[in-house]
């Protein structure tokens, strides 16, 4: 940030690292706050469907899952949240130099999903992870 400044889309790495951070110690709100900072200002500076959005999404996308719910609540549909279905429109096009970190990010993603139960969303996670192009197109 101080180098940067706070709209610069490098300052967006470390706002996803402490919102995963925020979600690993169940602070939902904090966790999606940072996150969706993370993504407008990946939004305000790169193209839209830039490869680094990916795993912004992916981490907005596992909070909503994991944010406990009333008990009288119907079940999240993941496949209906607008950060999954971001998701899958950035994942077909080439990933060129993030491809190994966001397949990290979702593979880690997926595995805070699995020890919470959502093996759906696992395995759809796991298949746009498999999908991931390297090319630099």
């Amino acid at each position: 940030e101080i180098v940067n400044g706070p709209a610069h889309p490098d300052y967006a790495d470390p706002l996803r690292g402490l919102a995963e951070i925020d979600l690993l110690e169940t602070r939902h709100d904090d966790a999606e706050k940072r996150a969706s900072q993370a993504l407008k200002i990946l939004d305000d500076a790169l193209i839209e469907n830039h490869p680094r959005k990916l795993s912004v999404n992916a981490l907005l996308t596992t909070i909503a899952l994991l944010r406990p719910s009333g008990d009288d609540s119907e079940p999240i549909d993941f496949a209906t949240l607008p950060e999954f279905i971001r998701m899958t429109e950035i994942a077909p096009g080439p990933m060129g130099r993030y491809y190994r970190d966001t397949q990290g990010d979702l593979t880690r993603f997926a595995g805070y999903l699995r020890d919470a139960g959502h093996g759906d969303t696992v395995d759809r996670f796991n298949s746009i992870s498999e999908s991931l192009i390297l090319s630099f197109e």
